[in-house]
Order: C-alpha cells, then structure tokens, then sequence
C-alpha cells in the first residue's frame, strides 16, 4: 500500500470517528440517566387536578337529611302509637268488668228501694230492727266492692240538664226555679271511671 493510499484511508477513518462522535453527542442531549426526552415529558407532567363533583356531594347531604326526617318522623308516630295502646289497654283492664256491673246496677236499685221503704215503717221492734240493719251492711259492702271497681253513682239533683248524663222523662213547674233545672231523680246515673255506664232518669223544670 503506498503511502497516499496509507493517508486517504487515515482520513476516512477520522471522518467516521467524528461523524459518530457528532452523533453521540446528540444522543447524549436526548438521553439523561437512560431515559429519552419523551420519558421525561412524560414523568414530568405534572395531572390535571380533578374538579370535585360539588352535585354529588349536595345530593348526598339532602339525602341524608331527608333520611334523618323520615327516621324522626317514624319515631314520633311510633311513640304516639305506644301511648295510644297503653291507653287502650288501660281503659280495657278498667272497664274489663263493665257488662257485669251494668246488670248489677238493678240490684243496687232494689236494696235503696227496700231501705227507704224501710225507713219509712215503724222500726222499733228489734227484730224487724235488726233485719234493717243487716239490708244497710249487705248494701254498704255491696256499694263499696263495686266504687273500688270504679263504680261513681251521679249527683244530678239540683244540677242543669245534660243529655251527656241524663234523660228528661218530663218537665214540672217550680217557682223560682230556672228552667231545665233537674228536680227528682227517678232512676240514678252511673259512671264507671269516667264513662258513663247508665243515664239519670230526671224530672226537670219548665
């Protein structure tokens, strides 16, 4: 090989070494740590921040409030039914014996009947005596085992008619007397707790 031939392939040979060092370099301007550009563009971008979905969390709150209303409203029905029912029962226990008592309400009639016939006759003979005074113990135990069942006999004399308690079997006149004013009583009413079980059978003035 001549020494031309010797001197063009030396400086092929550099034109090459430089080329590649030239494009080394660019290489390096595009890679850090062995990531390329694209890499970086893409660990560097920095998220879009989400806006927060402000219906959703509205529609939330409502339905929780909305759900607090029904709850509160199921207990409040809830605590008036339990009232209701204890009530109910309470009547129930008290007037358990009303049917019972309503049909011994003619006895009562009859024992007052017999001792105010009684009081009425010449008593002085100690037998008859005695047999008066065992109608008024049989009457006063009688009367006192049904008040503590409730039994409540009405004060209607002298009292201004109401169709609530009393019924008006006719009307008499009486001076000075306003009028619908009960004068006799014919029958007594009766109530057992606060209900009445029997009306007054009344005499009333015109």
């Amino acid at each position: 090989m001549t020494d031309e031939t010797i001197k063009q392939e030396t400086n092929r040979n550099g034109a090459e070494t430089a080329s590649s060092t030239s494009d080394n370099g660019v290489l390096a301007d595009d890679t850090v740590n062995g990531f390329d550009s694209e890499d970086l563009d893409a660990i560097t971008e920095t998220p879009a921040t989400e806006e927060p979905e402000k219906g959703s969390a509205a529609d939330a709150r409502k339905e929780a409030e909305d759900y607090k209303e029904q709850l509160l409203r199921t207990l409040a029905e809830f605590e008036n039914y339990k009232k209701r029912t204890q009530r109910e029962i309470h009547q129930i226990l008290n007037n358990a014996n009303e049917k019972l008592i309503i049909e011994l309400l003619p006895v009562i009639d009859d024992l007052e009947r017999s001792l105010k016939a009684a009081a009425a006759v010449n008593t002085d003979e100690g037998a008859v005596r005695q047999v008066v005074q065992g109608f008024e113990m049989i009457y006063t135990k009688f009367l006192q085992i049904l008040q503590r069942r409730g039994l409540r006999a009405m004060e209607s004399v002298g009292q201004e008619l109401n169709v609530d308690y009393h019924d008006a079997l006719m009307q008499a006149e009486k001076a000075d007397t306003p009028p619908n004013i009960i004068l006799e009583e014919f029958e007594k009413g009766y109530f057992l707790n606060d209900k009445v079980i029997r009306h007054a059978k009344v005499i009333v003035s015109k």
